[in-house]
């Protein structure tokens, strides 16, 4: 039938097959699993199970830089002034300067053949293409168990671990001045406007925390209905936490109200409509929300990225192309998506805020890889 009527739904599948020109994306291969990244133009930055954090150029796809010294997984990132700060499993979090060292030049090559010069890829100054190790500036200690996300807010550097406390240290001489009880193992927290966002993991009824960094307390209380909060954002008042299995959807909140507003994805269903649904088949691990909060994206154990729109729930764009769990995106000052995942890859993706969407993209190649 559908064959010989041209309905939505068969429209709907030939476009699943369209392809994206190679060079719409770019692929950072690593040495092994990639568990976090952060982008700040030209660069990007990833952190790995190896204990190392990477620094990329995002238009060559060459490893530039790898800051050395975590003994395990490094599970967080934040950049910010020149600086960048790695969480690691190993209990510890540090800090490395990265203004003060100038990136590896790059010169462009012209090769001539028979009168005819063909323009050549830019290639590292360096013929064998050294990687600059750094060594960190500070080390910040006194977790328990792992460290899992980092952020630098008003002067101050946050860490946030599953020993359920968030340490606040001085940058300058990484002395811890105070300790928040937070009551959750964590994974992912956001710091705005004197207030301490938390996700929750371990619980039995696992629920996002909002705290007054004045007085340590909880004033409200977010929850999910179906398994751990791996992730959350915070954008334009709106709290983005993510859901574990079987809803795998992501739950947008008014932070003044405490009232969930959208339930984007579709929560799986085992069935016929499991061939036509464009939500998350696993649970959601990593989330990036643009600003203005128009738009949301999601990285899943189901080894996709999603773009969704926050005001209708619909998905706009599927990327296919890891071949393990994706485990972290973000987005750079010019609009464009990352992911980084278990696969040992990271990609860079479309551009969020583009006019044209397409529904499905399949395996990019990358002449870098």
């Amino acid at each position: 039938y559908q064959r010989r009527v041209r309905g939505p739904l068969s429209l709907a599948m030939a476009a699943e097959h369209c392809f994206l020109p190679p060079s719409c994306f770019v692929a950072y291969p690593h040495a092994s699993r990639v568990n976090c990244v952060r982008a700040s133009r030209p660069f990007l930055f990833t952190g790995s199970d190896d204990g190392s954090g990477g620094q990329w150029d995002i238009e060559t796809g060459r490893c530039v830089r790898r800051f050395v010294g975590h003994g395990q997984a490094v599970f967080g990132l934040w950049y910010g002034g020149g600086q960048l700060f790695t969480a690691s499993q190993d209990r510890t979090a540090r800090s490395w300067s990265v203004a003060t060292h100038e990136p590896l030049t790059h010169f462009q090559r012209d090769m001539t053949v028979r009168g005819i010069t063909y323009q050549q890829e830019p290639q590292s100054a360096k013929e064998d293409h050294e990687v600059e190790e750094i060594d960190c500036d500070q080390v910040y200690t006194g977790h328990r168990f792992g460290v899992h996300c980092v952020q630098e807010y008003e002067g101050s550097l946050y860490t946030g671990s599953i020993d359920e406390t968030v340490r606040k240290y001085d940058i300058s001489t990484a002395e811890c001045v105070a300790v928040i009880e937070v009551d959750c193992m964590l994974t992912r927290m956001v710091l705005q406007d004197g207030f301490l966002f938390t996700s929750a993991m371990g619980d039995k009824n696992p629920e996002a925390k909002m705290i007054d960094l004045g007085s340590n307390e909880c004033i409200r209380t977010f929850p999910c209905h179906s398994g751990d909060i791996i992730s959350i954002a915070l954008e334009d008042g709106l709290l983005f936490t993510t859901s574990g299995w079987p809803s795998s959807c992501v739950k947008v909140w008014d932070t003044t109200t405490g009232e969930c507003v959208q339930d984007i994805g579709i929560p799986f269903v085992n069935d016929r409509l499991k061939t036509i649904r464009h939500g998350h088949t696993s649970p959601v691990r990593c989330i990036a929300v643009p600003p203005g909060a128009g738009t949301v994206i999601t990285g899943s154990e189901d080894r996709t990225v999603k773009q969704w729109d926050v005001k209708t729930g619909k998905c706009l764009r599927t990327f296919e192309g890891h071949q393990n769990e994706v485990r972290g995106v973000c987005m750079d000052e010019s609009g464009y998506v990352y992911s980084v995942g278990a696969d040992k890859m990271a990609f860079q993706l479309w551009a969020y805020n583009t006019a044209s969407f397409d529904h499905v993209v399949l395996s990019p190649k990358n002449s870098n890889s």
